[in-house]
């Protein structure tokens, strides 16, 4: 039994989480509460601060210490900053306040003046409400807000009722001492107490980052053994009957657990990225430089992007179960639609056959992977080494050297060759892929001498069975193959060149000795000023835009620097002055003001009580200035984070109202004691604050409430009673005065409240749909930029990407920006999610299900749009990796033939970002989408590539890498589509597009327009009649299908055009006409067909790649005189000038 509970209290001792670090913060944060309240306790000090000494402790543990040193010390100067503008207002609105009690009372015989009431009520009211207003605006000036709220509330409850301004001077004097001296202690604690600096705190996310890769990479070996295992896909997807199924059987096949650390993994860079920008500008004492936090940061993004896509294979393979199981997919080799389910599905005895296969060949992957695996773990576990992140292993003595040289000299983390001996794994791995592809080859039926033959001729290709072949050969085991070894391959790349730039820091001499580092002037700057950072800024760290350019390309907004768009931009100085008045007029009809004014009115309702003759001197007696205050500090500025403040508080006040009759009582009301437990009690609650630090306000109201209680009768035990009722309040002993302020808190925080929800509540569904729109902005920017790198690597016009102005640098630059961008505002929108169980619903529930569903495809897109830019680097044939892909001159050759096959193909990628873009307004506006928006199908490239050239994707160039990465972009392509498919159906039920009209009925199906840039010019014969109808569109006719020459009795048309867009627009309205019509991509097909094809028409298009116009119509000219054919009649299509017309002929 005692066992038992021993164990029990173990396991909640660790859920809490509470460590050494830890431990030492809660201390750290309770010492501002008992050096405050112990020095109020000498003679001189009390002689000092007279009956204001417990507000010294108040700003002490407000001005919250446990901030890391540069924001520490950013924060403490924002604060004097504010404090000092607050002294000159204040002294601005008491001299206003006296004068017009001079006016209206010049011999000064009334004690009450409402005129100086009124002036002081209106200040109080408009600096609540313009600071509130900036908070809202700047985040990050939360802290200097609420001190600045204080002083004012402290300064304009009071002077309302003063008559000299030696009184109102002095009542300053004494509130500024109180705040410095506060500020100081906190300040000066957590400098010297368990300092904490920003680049502490960047070497423990990298550390967790790093190590929370290493449990990916683990759990990833789990599942491709589970894989061997278990059934890959699901009873009820494969055969439509729902059948039961054990939950740990159907975790294993989602992947519960790798998916559950790669979200760790996602949310460690995420806030490493939110650590980078304070960590290279703050002067330090260490080893590594900023530009070294700024390479390790990118190198950390580049591991993340293949690790995401292992993480993703459940998904892939659970799409591949809902649509039918193991079948021809991805629109590799003949797709079907998926209306015609019946054809579709594979048998169960296929689906058998296939899953066997699929099994043999995981079984074939399951050696190299465990071996690549512990190899890539043991390449970060030397990363972490060498940068320091975790303590270095002994030197082994010369008894472990012997056991070392038994080993066989086993290179392990730490040694000076170990990123050497990582290569040539990767290496052995790349070589040894052809096992798990024999594997899955043979296990296709194709024995050895196929296998070989097929690898050195062009005789067959996947599309063919051989006669072995025991169940039907397609490409979709094979990619996937391709794909978990190009991920786990190209993830121990990005490991490696960690690996390799941590051995680069120690051969520097970086990590040898500790340095002075000093930012430079620039980042000096950007530290200043970044305490004035939006909500909405441009990027989280140094790489925000510092350009117009930037900011355009960033956002695609094409030149244009401002939203709005009744303006032209500004072009001289009186136009530039005029821009900054359109902002400020922004600011005022934007939330954040009218979250300020709220602010003030809630402030006002407690503080009318000081303004009003009748209350004026209840307000005094009974201390209620606190409601005032709590009114002022309590809001946030959405209802739903306000709703946890509110709860918290309400809840906390309870348990303050506890704490303070223990504090007080326990020791019996004795000094010592009280200030002993009272930072025990203080030493707690940091545990909260630590923990949860988005909740700030509330946590801060608790400890208030008991210090401003306890420190107040701390201060009447030292002053004695007259002294603390000097200024007419009047004294309560603890029992009662622990009541009366809990009493006040609860004041405060209930017209707080009534002002957050009425006259309506500011929710933060508002901010969750604009920021989901602008991640859906940003995700379409985002997939035009990757594909714009794709066309720019197949052409080799990245350039040196050290040079900042290459055009591989500046693409490089976007990429990281937009990705960084959304990354954190996903996190923020998550965040938003979690605030809407708060926040109140009149008439309908709110779609909570329906935006974390968006919100979850969203980031997905996000990883599947990085993933297609990362694998795709294999193509870049002089990239900064090009060495670990290229080895050779064949497989050069090979990606420039692909280079030159897929460039001129236009894919999906503009229809793509179009749709995201349509997505993005409709949610940002709310309005429903004009019409139901066509399901996303996918391109096809594999079979428009083998149209062109049957021999490209042919099964001899599978062991390429770069085959691997179509492989890869071809799986990617068409979960893109699908999970865009699925987005614009989330949307639209969300936008309840259903009640919109639908026109796609009207449109003909499945036509695909050419791109608004190309023209087409067309000469028909005049035979040729079209109806006005719609046309629809018909299926395209390969033209090396067989048409006699005694058929030529009638009109027969053949479309020649390298584009095929081109091409299924042309045969749609052709075919309407009832002419017979086939197509051919290119001049040279007819060579093929010459003898048995006969044409009456022939359209030809003039600019092709292989043969242009004028050749091929040379060559079909050249042919019907050889095989004696009657003379066809050419028409020329082009788009071209006449000029570019003449020197094509030429």
């Amino acid at each position: 039994m005692s066992n038992s509970i021993g164990r029990r209290l173990k396991a909640v001792w660790k859920s809490l989480g509470i460590d050494f670090e830890v431990a030492c913060l809660m201390f750290k944060g309770s010492v501002p509460v008992a050096i405050s309240l112990a020095i109020y306790q000498s003679t001189a000090v009390s002689e000092v601060y007279s009956s204001l000494g417990f507000l010294v402790s108040i700003i002490a543990v407000v001005t919250v210490n446990l901030l890391p040193r540069a924001e520490l010390i950013q924060m403490t100067f924002t604060i004097c900053a504010f404090t000092a503008i607050a002294i000159s207002s204040m002294m601005l609105a008491t001299w206003s306040g006296l004068q017009a009690r001079f006016h209206t009372d010049p011999q000064g015989l009334h004690s009450y003046n409402s005129s100086q009431s009124a002036i002081t009520g209106v200040w109080l009211f408009f600096n609540i409400m313009f600071s509130n207003s900036i908070q809202a605006r700047y985040p990050a000036l939360l802290i200097p807000t609420i001190l600045y709220n204080i002083f004012v509330i402290v300064q304009l409850t009071s002077c309302s009722r003063f008559e000299t301004w030696a009184q109102c001077w002095d009542l300053i004097y004494l509130t500024t001492k109180c705040y410095y001296t506060g500020i100081a202690i906190s300040f000066v604690s957590g400098m010297i107490i368990y300092p904490v600096s920003c680049r502490t705190e960047m070497f423990k996310v990298q550390k967790k980052y790093l190590h929370g890769v290493r449990d990916v990479l683990e759990e990833t070996r789990s599942y491709l053994a589970n894989l061997q295992k278990a059934p890959t896909f699901s009873p009820v997807l494969t055969h439509g009957v729902k059948l039961d199924e054990p939950e740990k059987m159907q975790a294993i096949r989602d992947g519960t657990a790798m998916i559950q650390k790669m979200a760790e993994v996602k949310a460690a860079y995420t806030k490493m990225r939110h650590e980078l920008a304070m960590a290279k500008r703050e002067i330090a004492w260490g080893k590594q430089r900023a530009r070294d936090f700024t390479a390790i940061s990118d190198l950390c993004r580049k591991v993340l992007m293949p690790l995401g896509g292992i993480a993703h294979m459940p998904e892939i393979l659970k799409h591949i179960g809902s649509d039918g199981g193991w079948k021809p997919m991805f629109g590799i080799d003949n797709p079907v639609s998926s209306g015609s389910s019946a054809t579709t599905r594979s048998s169960k005895h296929d689906q058998d056959d296939s899953e066997a296969v699929w099994r043999r060949s995981i079984d074939a992957l399951i050696e190299p992977v465990n071996s690549m695996v512990e190899a890539i773990r043991n390449g970060i576990e030397h990363t972490t080494i060498q940068l320091e992140l975790v303590t270095k292993p002994p030197k082994a003595d010369d008894k472990a050297k012997v056991d070392t040289e038994a080993e066989g000299g086993k290179v392990r983390p730490s040694d000076a060759n170990f990123s050497k001996h990582l290569e040539e794994m990767l290496n052995e791995f790349s070589a040894g892929r052809i096992e798990a592809l024999n594997a899955w080859a043979n296990s296709k039926g194709l024995s050895p001498d196929q296998m070989e033959e097929l690898q050195s001729c062009a005789s067959r290709d996947f599309g063919q069975d051989p006669d072995s072949a025991r169940v039907p050969i397609d490409r979709q085991q094979l990619f996937l193959i391709l794909y978990i070894q190009h991920m786990l391959y190209t993830t121990g790349i990005a490991v490696l060149e960690l690996s390799k730039f941590s051995d680069r820091l120690v051969a520097e001499g970086v990590m040898s000795r500790n340095r002075l580092i000093v930012p430079s002037f620039t980042r000096v700057r950007s530290w200043t000023l970044s305490i004035w950072d939006t909500a909405d800024q441009a990027l989280a760290d140094d790489d925000r835009p510092s350009s117009r350019e930037e900011k355009d390309m960033l956002y695609g907004t094409s030149g244009r620097s401002t939203d709005d768009i009744d303006h032209l931009p500004p072009t001289n100085a009186f136009e530039r002055f005029g821009v900054k008045i359109r902002r400020f007029q922004q600011f005022l009809k934007g939330p954040e003001l009218g979250f300020g004014f709220r602010s003030g009115c809630a402030t006002m309702s407690c503080a009318i009580l000081a303004y009003l003759h009748q209350t004026q001197f209840i307000f005094t007696h009974y201390r209620l200035i606190w409601p005032v205050i709590i009114a002022a500090i309590g809001a946030n500025m959405s209802a739903g984070q306000s709703g946890v403040s509110y709860m918290l508080r309400i809840l906390g006040s309870f348990a303050a109202l506890i704490i303070c009759y223990l504090v007080w009582y326990i020791p019996n009301g004795h000094v010592a004691g009280v200030i002993v437990f009272m930072w025990f009690f203080s030493f707690l609650q940091m545990y909260f604050l630590i923990k949860w630090p988005k909740y700030i306000i509330g946590w801060l109201v608790i400890l208030i409430t008991e210090v401003l209680s306890i420190g107040y009768e701390l201060q009447v035990a030292k002053i004695g009673v007259a002294a603390a009722t000097s200024t007419g309040v009047y004294f309560y002993p603890a029992f009662d005065v622990a009541a009366m302020r809990v009493a006040c808190v609860l004041w405060g925080t209930v017209v707080s409240i009534f002002w957050t929800y009425l006259p309506y509540p500011i929710t933060a569904r508002g901010f969750l749909r604009r920021d989901m729109a602008r991640i859906m902005h940003l995700l379409a920017n985002y997939h035009a930029v990757v594909h714009v790198t794709i066309k720019t690597r197949l052409r080799g016009a990245e350039g040196d990407l050290n040079d900042k102005a290459s055009r591989g640098h500046v693409l490089s630059n976007t990429r990281r920006a937009m990705f960084n961008k959304i990354m954190v505002l996903a996190a923020t929108a998550k965040h938003n999610v979690y605030l809407q169980k708060y926040e109140p619903s009149l008439g309908g529930r709110f779609p909570i299900a329906m935006f974390e569903d968006i919100l979850s495809q969203l980031t997905v897109l996000l990883d599947y749009m990085s993933l297609l830019s990362y694998s795709t680097e294999v193509w870049s044939i002089d990239g900064p990796t090009n060495h670990y892909f290229h080895h050779s001159q064949r497989s050069r050759r090979w990606l420039q033939d692909l280079a030159e096959l897929i460039l001129p193909i236009e894919p999906t990628e503009q229809r793509v970002t179009l749709v995201l873009s349509q997505l993005s307004s409709a949610l940002d506006t709310g309005r429903p989408l004009p019409a139901k928006t066509q399901s996303m199908e996918p391109f096809l490239l594999s079979q428009k590539l083998k149209e062109l050239d049957p021999d490209i994707l042919h099964m001899r160039h599978m062991l390429e890498l770069g085959y691997s990465t179509y492989a890869v972009t071809e799986i990617i392509s068409s979960m893109i589509t699908h999970k865009l498919d699925h987005l614009v159906e989330s949307v639209e039920n969300l936008l309840n597009s259903s009640r919109s009209i639908d026109l796609q009925p009207l449109l003909p199906e499945n036509l695909d327009y050419p791109p608004p840039s190309t023209s087409i010019t067309m000469i028909m014969p005049d035979r040729m009649e079209f109806d006005t109808t719609i046309p629809q569109p018909e299926p395209l006719i390969d033209a090396t299908e067989e048409m006699t020459i005694e058929d030529r009795t009638e009109q027969h048309l053949l479309l020649v055009d390298d584009n095929v867009i081109n091409l299924k627009l042309l045969s749609t309205f052709i075919k309407k006409s009832n002419l017979p019509a086939k197509t051919a991509v290119d001049g040279a097909k007819y060579k093929a067909i010459s003898t048995t094809s006969a044409f009456t028409t022939i359209l030809m298009h003039i600019s092709m790649p292989k043969m242009n116009g004028f050749k091929s119509s040379r060559a079909i000219r050249e042919l019907e005189v050889e095989n004696g054919l009657p003379r066809a009649k050419i028409i020329a299509l082009t788009a071209l000038s006449s000029k570019e017309v003449t020197t094509i002929e030429s």
